[in-house]
């Protein structure tokens, strides 16, 4: 067994509720700000070259809750792309996307920019109630929930540093974590619309 070490000074005590969280010249509901976070820590990138946030979501059955949770936040700054890719054997794809300079520089600066390089320890400081609305939107975005074996799980792609994060979150909340490693190179995988 390989012990967990923990990197980052965690206060474990209770911490409380923020009412507003303003960033640049907008205010926005922690809760709701915090699952939208989720979504892009999981299935969103952040722009090299410009202030965009981008949510890349293929599950179309996913799409209307995070149209909705765009709405509640960005209100009409927001806009959804739609890509057909069915010649590569892929269905089509929605990018969501938010053009703010101070956004993007938060976003950055609290989750980094690629998976690669993301780190969710700057999150460990804030209350149970935002870090669970952060852990709904994360596993909506590239979770899943194995019906038979009653496991959920979320995809961190290559980065070993992410995927300890996301196990002292789980730590937090009291739940067991396990590390699956597979590899994947090589193989091709077909994404159907439902």
């Amino acid at each position: 067994r390989k012990p967990l070490i923990f990197t980052h000074s965690i206060d474990l005590s209770h911490k409380e509720n923020i009412t507003s969280l303003n960033i640049g010249d907008y205010s926005y509901n922690p809760l709701d700000f915090f699952f939208w976070l989720g979504l892009v820590a999981t299935d969103g990138s952040v722009s090299k070259s410009d202030p965009v946030i981008s949510i890349t979501q293929c599950k179309t059955q996913n799409i209307e809750i995070i149209s909705d949770s765009m709405d509640k936040l960005f209100s009409n700054r927001w806009k959804k792309y739609e890509y057909d890719r069915s010649k590569r054997g892929l269905s089509r794809i929605w990018h969501f996307n938010i053009y703010d300079h101070e956004l993007h520089k938060y976003i950055e600066e609290l989750i980094g920019r690629t998976k690669i390089e993301r780190r969710l320890n700057k999150l460990f400081d804030y209350s149970h109630d935002l870090l669970e609305s952060f852990l709904d939107g994360a596993l909506l975005g590239d979770g899943w929930n194995n019906e038979s074996s009653n496991n959920i799980g979320i995809f961190c792609g290559i980065s070993e540093d992410l995927t300890k994060d996301y196990q002292v979150l789980l730590a937090f909340f009291g739940r067991r974590s396990n590390v699956l490693s597979k590899d994947e190179r090589g193989k091709k995988s077909l994404v159907l619309s439902s």
